[in-house]
């Protein structure tokens, strides 16, 4: 924005009382110091779990840890008892974990009076824990450890661990690690079983199931002393490279076959993998299925540290039957979708066929599930006629998975062909295929903000104060209004969920804390609506824990359904608004005048973000109000193709006192963006350096308007000048008379535009139009040849009395430089054209 209109926005805005003008609710808090550290932030929790039935004293590592008040855990199981903080980078705390609590992973944070920490994870194991002890590095010096135990160790650089454990013939060892699933740094394990001559049994680096993460189990040959191997799969580690090794004679299988099945029902299931063979169990699965669903292996009552994928579906599904290589043994399906396809790529270069029904025009999701279940298989899938004609196929899709949409073109049999990419196979290689009608979907996350990818992914707000967060919403398949709701939110905590137009994918929500809101915190379930056609959608957030090069690549991450609520001291700030009354018209700008009110002793400037953008709605990034000043005009502009609607923002205030980030926003506001009052077109003008153009302006008037329009026309070349323009609602013209001098430069200058100011209720409402205009500046004309002098004309006698001149005509509409041209050219020939004077006769 320019001075000028800028100026004009400024001193419309300040004509207004702050005070009467400022949203209404607005908080008032009288804050007797400087605020506490912000968010806190959590390095490092260890130990990384302990055993189901038992109590943990864990600790909490890293700053602005002093206000430690609570622990928000996502899942059941989990007591807290104590929890103290001894100074400011340090937490202790003791759990009681129940009898049943989950096995495996689990999310928390730590909730403090002034925030909350990122997200963490505890590992919940069914075995007793032991610290690793060195000195184990020696293969001669192994640790001790019994059976079914958990350690918890660390490989530092170029470290390798060891320990012993005493076996009978024919007994399984199984060993699994947690390792890179820990997050705490990006950390490859490698594990092998020796016996004591130092003999190999078994190793593995990385696994299908677990990635980076290595497993196995070995009968052992006979009865001795068995020694488990851990280092990090380069010799490399480092005092991040935290692991949890568990040991025993646990059953330890790779896959499950059928790897689906419907709900309600009981399956019948079979774990492969196993160094002592496959064995079967049955599969209870409920209906509503638990979010994080899945197969816990077990055999004569002992049971693995971790669960193996299953999909657990509403619908029916049907195992392979082979031979099925070919499409003439194609396995039969007895329905159509929904259905679930379950197999095995079961040797080298096997193949499976499958024959399906579907109507004509049934448009139908078929998706490959097989590295999304762990399992070693690469799929490539592809579809053909009954006759064998192929008709899509699909490699890579989702992830290592296969996916296509398919329609059917008629009536009657298709076939579906599964392969190994790589042409493998083997027992483990399971997969499910699932055949489902093309239905719409909703997804719903919490943009990321900047290059930390847990930022800005909760809600800290402050007693007395607010919060404003964008919410993004990925529609497949529909492109209806949102409806948004949040629940589970604490007392004192109001939410307002602004519904989401079907011309956008981001909206805003805005909590408010009251004054005596209890600190306290909450896990948030935010949903999306959309009532035609019906679609419901929940938040799922991905957080990425262990990035590497190139790209930032995510080795490992864990997703979230819950967005984190913290409920913290008073802040030394509030931000509100001015909105502005006029509207913003498509091709203007307006400001938004921001005040903040600042306790005593708090000057620190406060970085303005604006929040809630629609397209074509454009702004700074963020704006700074300096140390110490309380008001900030914030600059919106409106594009041609903005929808002429009320737009519903808000601005969210970051400021750091030396304690950390501190985080409020304004009130919702609306911006009324609306059509432009008026276009204006320019003609094309020229001059001669030094000399004047007129540049007429072609005035259409769209909306009425009261008073004079102020214009201005911008984008002149250097040293070219004209002065500022008025009009009345229905003049179609108006003429600028530009000056330039010798040094305005020559050439086509296309940058041409007016800027026009309407008032309306008091405020300006700024558009800029015309755009496009063209001024040719042209160098000055040679100068023109002497000729000689005609003879003076005889005196001719006194007129008559003339009579009264008419009334003067209005000023002609000002020649183009073309039509200037044409007339020089027409008197230059006139001129030619006359009789010759003097001279021979």
């Amino acid at each position: 924005m320019s001075a000028a209109p800028l100026a004009l926005l400024v001193a419309a805005i300040g004509a207004t009382s702050s005070g009467a003008r400022l949203a209404a609710g607005a908080p008032a808090i009288v804050i007797a110091a400087l605020p506490a550290p912000s968010n806190p932030d959590v390095d490092l929790l260890l130990p990384r779990g302990g055993q189901r039935g038992s109590e943990v004293e864990v600790e909490f590592r890293g700053a602005r840890l002093a206000d430690a008040a609570d622990l928000l855990f996502y899942s059941p199981g989990f007591e807290l008892l104590s929890l103290a903080a001894p100074d400011a980078a340090r937490v202790t705390a003791r759990l009681r974990l129940a009898p049943d609590c989950r096995l495996g992973e689990h999310q928390l944070r730590l909730l403090t009076k002034s925030g909350l920490s990122r997200l963490l994870t505890f590992w919940v194991s069914p075995f007793p824990t032991v610290n690793e002890a060195e000195p184990n590095s020696d293969f001669a010096h192994p640790q001790p450890i019994g059976r079914n135990v958990t350690l918890h160790g660390t490989i530092a650089n170029e470290d390798v661990d060891h320990f012993v454990v005493e076996m009978r013939a024919g007994e399984r060892l199984s060993v699994e690690v947690e390792g890179q699933r820990l997050g705490d740094a990006p950390f490859d394990p490698f594990v092998a079983v020796l016996d004591e001559r130092r003999f190999e049994l078994a190793s593995c680096d990385d696994s299908a199931l677990f990635k980076q993460d290595p497993l196995l189990s070995v009968v052992v040959p006979a009865d001795g002393r068995y020694i488990v191997q851990l280092r990090e799969a380069s010799f490399g580690g480092s005092d991040r490279c935290r692991y949890q090794l568990h040991v025993g004679t646990f059953p330890r299988p790779l896959a499950v076959f059928p790897a689906g099945g419907r709900t309600k029902t009981t399956r019948a299931v079979e774990l492969r993998g196993d160094a002592a063979g496959p064995f079967a169990m049955e599969l209870v699965l409920p209906d509503p299925l638990p979010p994080d669903f899945a197969l816990l292996p077990e055999q004569g009552g002992e049971v693995a540290p971790s669960f193996l994928p299953f999909r657990a579906r509403g619908f029916d599904g049907i195992d392979e039957v082979e031979p099925n290589d070919d499409f003439a043994h194609a396995t039969a399906a007895a329905k159509g979708a929904p259905l679930g396809l379950d197999g095995v790529i079961g040797s080298a270069g096997d193949v499976d066929c499958w024959r399906f029904t579907a109507k004509k025009d049934e448009r139908l999701n078929i998706r490959a599930h097989a590295r999304s279940l762990r399992s070693p298989l690469d799929p490539v899938l592809s579809i053909h006629a009954a006759d064998g004609r192929a008709l899509d196929s699909s490699d890579d899709t989702v992830g290592l998975d296969s996916y296509f949409g398919f329609t059917a073109p008629e009536d009657g049999d298709y076939l579906l062909r599964v392969s190994d990419q790589l042409r493998g196979g083997g027992p483990c290689h399971v997969y499910r295929l699932e055949l489902s009608a093309q239905a719409p979907s909703l997804g719903v996350d919490v943009p990321r903000f900047g290059r930390d990818r847990q930022a800005r992914q909760m809600v800290p707000v402050a007693q007395g104060n607010r919060y404003a967060l964008a919410l993004h919403a990925n529609r497949n398949q529909f492109a209806g209004e949102l409806a948004f709701t949040v629940a589970n939110a604490p007392p004192g905590v109001t939410v307002t969920a602004l519904p989401m137009a079907r011309s956008v994918d981001t909206t805003l929500l805005l909590f408010e804390a009251a004054a005596d809101a209890a600190l306290t915190g909450a896990l948030l379930e935010v949903t999306g609506d959309c009532a035609e056609p019906k679609v419901r959608g929940r938040l799922r957030q991905r957080f990425d824990f262990v990035l590497v090069a190139p790209n930032e690549t995510s080795l490992y991450d864990v997703v979230s359904d819950r967005l984190p609520l913290a409920v913290v001291e008073p802040l030394p700030f509030t931000l509100d608004v001015v909105a502005p009354k006029a509207p913003l018209v498509q091709g203007g700008q307006v400001a938004v005048k921001v005040v903040a009110t600042r306790q005593p002793g708090f000057d620190a400037p406060i970085t303005l973000r604006l929040l809630g953008l629609a397209p074509g709605l454009g702004a700074q990034p963020t704006i700074v109000l300096p140390a110490g000043q309380s008001e900030a005009l914030y600059v919106l502009n409106a594009g041609g193709e903005t929808e002429a609607r009320l737009h519903t923002l808000a601005i969210l205030g970051e400021s750091d006192a030396g304690g950390g980030e501190l985080l409020a926003s304004t009130p919702l506001f609306g911006i009324a963006v609306a059509p432009p009052f008026l276009a204006i077109k320019l003609d094309m003008a020229a001059a001669e350096q030094g000399q004047r153009a007129s540049v007429v302006a072609t005035i259409e008037t769209r909306a009425p308007f009261t008073g004079k329009a102020k214009v201005e026309l911008r984008g002149l070349p250097a040293e070219a000048t004209c002065v500022e323009r008025e009009f009345a609602a229905g003049e179609t013209s108006l003429v600028f008379d530009v000056a330039t001098t010798a040094q305005t430069p020559v050439g086509k200058h296309t940058t041409l535009f007016c800027q026009v100011v309407i008032e309306q209720e008091g405020e300006p409402i700024l558009h800029f139009t015309g755009g496009g205009g063209v001024l040719r500046i042209d160098p000055p004309a040679p100068p023109a040849a002497v000729t000689a002098a005609a003879p003076a004309p005889a005196p001719a006698a006194a007129p008559a009395a003339a009579p009264a001149p008419p009334p003067a005509a209005p000023p002609a509409k000002p020649l183009s430089r073309l039509e200037q041209l044409r007339q020089k050219a027409r008197e230059q020939a006139q001129g030619d054209a006359k009789p010759a004077t003097g001279g021979e006769r």
